[in-house]
């Protein structure tokens, strides 16, 4: 005869059972969330995506274009920039920007990437081709012709370092932070890149490879807000041959909003978007 074992009540799962009990307990573990952990045998859970709160402005995929998946914020391909494969999306899944060819791709005036005195987060996907004796410029707002630059992200080719730079109204006063923390970059190898701007504190932060951030305070002037054109792969003042990038460009995402508005990306935020070297379509 096989004897039946009551189980204690303290033992027992509460209300629904065991799949109820995990999701309350997934709930309480919500700084984990993106985490792979893995369920009891037999029960199935959904671990929350901590990006579905980042209020993206723009992401460009260049999956065989320059459309816009979360906006209207289409580019236009200036030069006949070409794709090969990406980071993400196979094997037309980035951008190939050529620097001899003055390759790159451009919006006029997208008015909710107006920074001024907002939170800003820009993160993307890049690989140098090469290190010409040149700075290259990977994104950046601005236009000669109405007089005003507000922000980009820059290999400088001197430091060998990313380098992220705001202006102040009339396209004066530039003050930028260096991503001295990595250091220097290579050729031909994937890199992923977060810079941010926090407009209550003027702070500029730049991170590569979802490292530690630099960050430095703008001592002076306020960041421009202006109708000005927004350019990947090429300096938005004047976009001659001078400043364009060579190499890659993948997924690169915007995010901007009223201070507080969460533009910010969380350290939890930027370690999903890395995904340990992966990336994410999330």
């Amino acid at each position: 005869m096989i004897a039946t074992l009551k189980v204690p009540s303290f033992l027992k799962f509460p209300r629904g059972g065991a799949e109820e009990e995990l999701q309350r307990v997934t709930k309480r573990m919500s700084p984990l969330a993106g985490a792979n952990i893995a369920p009891p045998l037999g029960v199935t859970h959904t671990v929350p995506n901590v990006l579905a709160s980042v209020p993206w402005d723009s992401q460009w995929k260049f999956n065989g274009n320059g459309n816009d998946s979360v906006a209207v914020h289409h580019l236009t391909n200036n030069n006949s920039a070409t794709f090969t494969t990406g980071k993400l999306g196979g094997a037309t899944g980035a951008t190939q920007l050529v620097h001899s060819s003055n390759q790159f791709w451009s919006i006029a005036d997208p008015t909710a990437l107006r920074l001024g005195s907002n939170d800003m987060s820009i993160a993307l996907w890049t690989q140098l081709a090469s290190k010409g004796a040149y700075v290259s410029c990977l994104l950046s707002k601005g236009q000669s012709s109405v007089g005003q630059v507000e922000y980009g992200i820059f290999y400088e080719n001197s430091l060998d370092r990313f380098r992220f730079t705001t202006w102040a109204s009339g396209a004066g006063d530039p003050q930028y932070v260096t991503a001295n923390t990595f250091g220097a970059p290579s050729v031909n190898t994937w890199y992923f890149i977060v810079a941010q701007y926090v407009g209550e504190t003027k702070t500029m932060k730049l991170s590569v490879n979802g490292g530690a951030f630099d960050s430095q305070a703008r001592t002076s002037g306020t960041v421009a807000s202006s109708a000005t054109q927004l350019c990947v792969g090429n300096y938005a003042w004047n976009t001659g041959v001078g400043l364009s990038y060579d190499g890659l460009v993948d997924d690169v995402r915007m995010t901007i909003s009223e201070q507080g508005g969460g533009a910010i990306l969380t350290a939890e935020q930027v370690a999903a978007l890395y995904n340990n070297g992966n990336g994410t379509e999330q």
